[in-house]
């Protein structure tokens, strides 16, 4: 088991950029055979508890956790 933090940080950087730029969610376009994913929570502006408002941003902080899918 190895996790994002174990990577070297321009690969962290790398994955943080794709995230950010990728726009085509299909099946197909798994082009190096490794599947990393994630979630969004929706915390509030303490990040302590769930936002009372998910679609607010004034009340809402996201919080992206990425992972590697061997280590789910």
């Amino acid at each position: 088991m190895r996790d994002i933090y174990a990577l070297a940080q321009h690969a962290q950087m790398a994955i943080a950029e794709r995230v950010r730029s990728f726009e085509e969610f299909e099946v197909s376009n798994d082009d190096e055979g490794q599947t990393i994913f994630g979630k969004i929570d929706c915390y509030d502006a303490n990040l302590k508890w769930g936002s009372p408002d998910p679609a607010d941003p004034a009340v809402t902080r996201r919080v992206l956790t990425i992972m590697l899918a061997e280590d789910y």
